[in-house]
């Protein structure tokens, strides 16, 4: 029997997922679009799974009146690039996009969406935008997104 008190490691397994390591918390969302026709908000949490190989989130959140729950679930990438999510929604939604974390600005790349973000130098906001494309090449405004820290999280989901 192990206990389930000890203190769990916090740092990435895989190297590659250690650049995320300032993403580990609760955060809540806050966004708007410039014209306030479309707005988010809600939380999420992001958490090692066991052995602290993976990284995994969770989240609840309201999108232009539609609530949505999202399970990602978040693996290094090949050869030093961006970490791969696997996301699965109560849409039924079930994809991959890619996340990274460079010099403190955080980007989201998923087909037709992508997201630019600074992570404040005392790591408590992510502040960034975003955008959409119907063809993956012309990029148009979405909405801004802002995300506060509510607290960390350690050890693992």
């Amino acid at each position: 029997m192990t206990d389930d008190t000890a203190e769990l490691p916090t740092t990435a397994a895989d190297p590659g997922l250690s650049r995320l390591e300032c993403l580990v918390g609760t955060w809540e969302w806050r966004g708007r679009s410039q014209t306030d026709t479309f707005e988010v908000t809600g939380h999420s949490r992001v958490e090692w799974l066991a052995g602290n190989f993976f990284l995994v989130e969770r989240g609840e959140l309201i999108a232009g009146g539609q609530a949505n729950h999202s399970l990602a679930v978040i693996a290094a990438g090949t050869g030093g690039g961006a970490c791969r999510a696997h996301y699965f929604d109560s849409d039924g939604t079930a994809d991959v996009y890619e996340l990274d974390v460079h010099d403190s600005v955080v980007t989201i790349d998923w087909r037709h969406y992508r997201f630019r973000g600074t992570l404040s130098e005392d790591g408590q906001v992510v502040a960034g935008t975003w955008e959409q494309s119907p063809d993956g090449t012309t990029w148009r405004y979405w909405y801004d997104l802002t995300m506060t820290r509510q607290g960390r999280v350690g050890g693992a989901a």
